[in-house]
């Protein structure tokens, strides 16, 4: 299930990395794009649109998250728990 996580998260982040950049997944993402404010928004946007979130997801909680696999991790348990559908 984790390796699904992770392929719906690099689907986000390449719908805000237009350059198509590689971005493995153990790699701080923010840093290997240059990812500025609007794009961290944007990037938490499409990941609520794409896990159907029926909650917003905690900008706190996403800015601890530096790589693709801790930040599908995070989203793997809030499904497991039920907080994502």
């Amino acid at each position: 299930m984790l390796h699904d996580v992770i392929g719906m998260v690099t689907e986000c982040i390449e719908l805000v990395n237009p350059n198509m950049v590689i971005v493995n997944d153990g790699d701080d993402f923010r840093e290997v794009l240059s990812f500025d404010s609007l794009d961290e928004v944007e990037l938490v946007m499409a990941i609520e649109d794409k896990f159907s979130l029926n909650m917003n997801l905690p900008d706190d909680a996403f800015l601890e998250y530096k790589s693709k696999a801790d930040l599908a991790k995070y989203l793997e348990r809030e499904i497991t728990s039920g907080k994502i559908e």
